[in-house]
């Protein structure tokens, strides 16, 4: 069944929602480069008032990778040759996808350089410049590097509801179902980041935390305010998010997933390859998806193989084959016998991912 609701939780008003475009000139505070002069005053304004503010960056740690100046050398993980993400809590670099760790470097591993650039934003550094820009802020941060000690997260939610912080900085967490009544004001510090992942539901998964997130201002009895800061002001997600449209998101993502053949007019398998030998593993995703495109089968369609995002892990090498299809029993029950024969053969292995949500 499909109900709608068409009124705010106790028939409050939504709050006004403005878009930021970041690529304009001069919209930009000098020094801080995704920290808008207008976030700025808004939250100046607020700390005046006595009101809360939340900012949300859908990314934990300082900074999303480090460079080296003088050679462009970045820091990977040996394991899965991702970047590193720098943690400035603890001094580390962190893989975030194997928990890989080494202590921040001295210099470039490369060259020798000490010129170490830090690159990107996460949540470590939105809460440095806040107290940069406002220096008796106080500031309360939740990111999993905070949740993971058992008790912190209910603390600091309940500690933020009382009034001992100014500032509730977070990822995604902090987007859903809190009702703090004196926050007043809500940042999206990037909302551009989610939509640059590897997965069909990315402008979904967009357009849902815009929404959400800014749901959480204005729920007491103080008019409630939100800016979006991104660099693509019209993509729809962003756009229509802002607006709280699901109809009309509704309407422009159907269009899309139909035209790319993606749930739920279409059914997805992922084959994932994996070998030591790099040129085993791209010969082997090539001959799968001949023999699968040589069977003729009705309304069926391969994309790739593409080398994925975490590329290797270990002495591992991988590769994927994406199948998407309309008639879900006999082509699957071709897949899983074509695995049963092919997978292992030749150093190769072959695993399938059933609908797939990242890809």
């Amino acid at each position: 069944g499909y109900f709608e609701l068409k009124n705010r939780f106790n028939s409050l008003p939504l709050p006004s929602v403005s878009i930021i475009d970041l690529s304009k000139t001069g919209v930009l505070q000098p020094g801080y480069p995704i920290f808008s002069k207008v976030l700025i005053e808004k939250i100046k304004d607020r700390l005046a008032k006595k009101e809360q503010i939340m900012l949300l960056i859908n990314k934990r740690g300082y900074s999303s990778y480090l460079t080296c100046a003088d050679c462009n050398y970045v820091f990977t993980c040996p394991n899965c040759h991702c970047n590193l993400v720098y943690h400035k809590s603890d001094s580390m670099l962190k893989c975030h996808h194997c928990g890989y760790v080494i202590n921040y470097p001295d210099s470039c591993p490369n060259c020798g350089s000490s010129k170490i650039r830090r690159v990107g934003f996460g949540t470590e550094r939105v809460e440095k410049v806040l107290y940069e820009l406002f220096p008796s802020i106080k500031i309360a941060r939740l990111d999993t590097d905070i949740t993971k000690i058992k008790g912190n997260l209910n603390k600091t939610l309940e500690e933020f509801k009382n009034g001992e912080f100014d500032c509730l900085v977070g990822t995604q967490m902090i987007a859903k179902g809190h009702d703090f009544p004196n926050v007043t004001l809500v940042g999206v510090m990037l909302a551009d980041i989610g939509l640059s992942l590897p997965s069909f539901t990315s402008s979904e998964d967009t357009f849902n935390l815009i929404a959400q997130v800014c749901g959480r201002a204005g729920r007491g009895d103080k008019k409630g305010e939100a800016l979006i800061q991104t660099y693509n002001p019209t993509n729809y997600a962003i756009s229509l998010g802002a607006k709280q449209d699901y109809s009309s998101f509704y309407r422009k993502e159907k269009e899309a997933r139909m035209i790319g053949k993606y749930p739920p007019f279409y059914h997805l398998i992922c084959l994932n390859f994996s070998s030591k030998s790099e040129e085993k593993v791209a010969i082997s995703a090539l001959e799968v998806k001949k023999e699968i495109e040589e069977k003729k089968f009705e309304s069926v369609f391969t994309v790739g193989p593409i080398t994925p995002y975490v590329e290797q892990v270990g002495e591992l090498h991988k590769r994927e084959l994406l199948v998407k299809f309309k008639k879900s029993s006999e082509v699957k029950k071709y897949i899983l016998n074509l695995l049963a024969l092919l997978s292992g053969k030749g150093g190769v292995n072959i695993d399938a991912d059933v609908d797939p949500i990242f890809y």
